[in-house]
């Protein structure tokens, strides 16, 4: 028997994983047991249930274990495994049952994640008879302590969708996931800042529940500067004013911006700011967008600023109020780069508006997320270097492509970055590996298991097979997979 080869992969690929002789054999009713005050138990129980189609019994026993732990045995439960170095889960299987211990409960799911991901069909017969998990013992800890991903709602995107997104993220270890409702969300404080066709809170509010169930936590976003239409830019839409043309001026002149002067623009703002925090619940983080602001300062009564010392005092204020809430923003980075400097970057400063120099001037509160999509190798991290040196925290953040993703995910860890914000915008049904990839990167850098063939190859098709198990119930055409296509790709001119 090779005991070196698993039966599945796991992902993302753990730190150490030493293949044992032998087969846990599951064929009988399974009792999981957890400390008394644990908050895992429901969310145990359903995974259970769902990667298992509902054939094996679960029973929860709550106990004197220590915090964060389980154990999952037919009979008697095993020893705990102890946590090694910097692990913050450590995984034993053997003949006799499962039994993990964790630093946190997000860990501990983190753990309960991995082992699902082991659980196989007994093989031999048409129908599932019981399961078997491949004996081993796992220590395992990330290199990034912030992994996130931007998902976004645009009129296309739906509910399912999201869903399956937020699953595959809970099941590759993220830690956040960045929420940006393109029109899509219905709020009090403005009807037209939402399409008709837009979500109710109630429609939404279970996706935020499923992404702490998943030992995630939720970021709100909502632009701030540019993208003032929630319309990507080659489409030509603007969520406000094509509803109702009479609130032009909380926009400069073309619409495409925020006006920073005007007292209703920032009043609305901070409205939404504190209708979305209220919804979201507890939150750590909020996204600000403030990326590709081409008309800022361009109405009359901004032009009587300096458009740096306007961006900044603007942006100083936002976080005042964000800190009261114990709240830190995120902003993008590339309107504080001056476009004449930074030749191979993405930098979007112009001469006319300056906005690089509000960098010294911005509270070191904010969180700046880099997005240099043209980058492909870990020696470009100027960028990166720049803003540390400044005394920001600093995320990197890649889109599509992979080795954007390798090389962004490479210069975090090697600059001991804040982590990594991979973005998706438009091309997620497209690019859902991508999800896959950017997970395994950081949480175990570029060469953890995504640059081994036989990992790469068979990422999809594991990634189809969560899908399958952790969602409820079977699936129409509809709702199966992650394209609503299976023989054109249509694509944009």
């Amino acid at each position: 028997m090779n005991i070196n080869r698993p039966a599945r992969m796991i992902y993302p690929e753990p730190k150490q994983v030493k293949w044992q002789e032998g087969t846990l054999r599951i064929d009988k009713p399974q009792v999981l047991t957890l400390p008394g005050n644990s908050q895992c138990a429901d969310f145990f129980a359903e995974t259970w249930r769902n990667f298992t189609s509902g054939t094996s019994v679960v029973t929860i026993n709550a106990a004197a274990l220590p915090a964060n732990t389980f154990t999952l045995a037919a009979e008697k439960s095993p020893a705990l495994p102890d946590l090694a170095g910097k692990s913050t889960y450590a995984l034993k299987i053997d003949t006799q049952g499962i039994a993990a211990k964790a630093a946190d409960e997000t860990a501990l799911r983190q753990a309960w994640l991995s082992m699902l991901q082991m659980l196989n069909a007994r093989p031999g017969a048409r129908e599932i008879s019981g399961f078997q998990i491949p004996c081993a013992e796992i220590q395992d800890y990330p290199l990034m302590k912030f992994r996130s991903a931007h998902l976004c709602i645009f009129p296309e995107t739906s509910l399912k969708a999201l869903e399956k997104s937020i699953q595959l993220l809970g099941m590759y270890k993220y830690t956040h996931v960045v929420l940006e409702f393109w029109g899509m969300l219905k709020l009090d404080a403005l009807p037209e800042l939402a399409w008709p066709q837009a979500y109710s809170k109630d429609q939404v509010r279970p996706l935020l529940q499923l992404i702490r169930d998943l030992g995630m936590k939720p970021i709100p976003m909502f632009n701030h500067w540019g993208h003032a239409t929630a319309s990507r830019v080659r489409c030509g839409r603007h969520v406000v004013l094509d509803q109702n043309p009479l609130f032009e001026p909380l926009f400069e002149p073309d619409g495409w911006t925020w006006c920073l002067s005007s007292p209703e623009t920032l009043k609305l703002l901070a409205e939404v700011r504190r209708e979305l925090i209220e919804f979201f619940g507890e939150v750590e983080y909020f996204h600000l967008g403030c990326d590709e602001a081409y008309s800022h300062a361009t109405c009359d009564a901004c032009r009587q600023h300096d458009p740096a010392e306007l961006l900044a005092e603007y942006l100083n204020a936002v976080n005042t109020d964000l800190k009261n809430r114990n709240i830190r923003p995120f902003i993008w980075g590339d309107a504080l780069l001056d476009a004449s400097c930074w030749n191979g970057y993405i930098a979007l400063s112009r001469a006319d508006q300056r906005t690089h120099e509000a960098l010294e001037l911005l509270s070191r509160d904010f969180i700046i997320a880099d997005w240099q999509y043209g980058i492909q190798d870990k020696t470009q991290n100027a960028t990166v270097k720049h803003f540390m040196e400044h005394g920001f925290d600093v995320v990197t953040a890649p889109w599509h492509d992979t080795l954007n993703i390798d090389a962004l995910g490479e210069i975090a860890i090697e600059q001991n970055a804040f982590g990594m914000m991979l973005t998706t915008w438009h091309t997620l049904p497209v690019h859902i590996d991508i999800l896959f990839h950017a997970g395994n990167i950081m949480w175990g850098g570029k060469n953890a298991g995504s640059n081994n063939p036989q990992y790469s190859r068979t990422s999809i098709t594991s990634q189809a097979a969560f899908l399958r198990k952790i969602r409820k119930g079977p699936a129409a055409f509809a709702d199966a997979g992650w394209r609503s296509f299976e023989t054109v790709e249509i694509k944009e001119p």
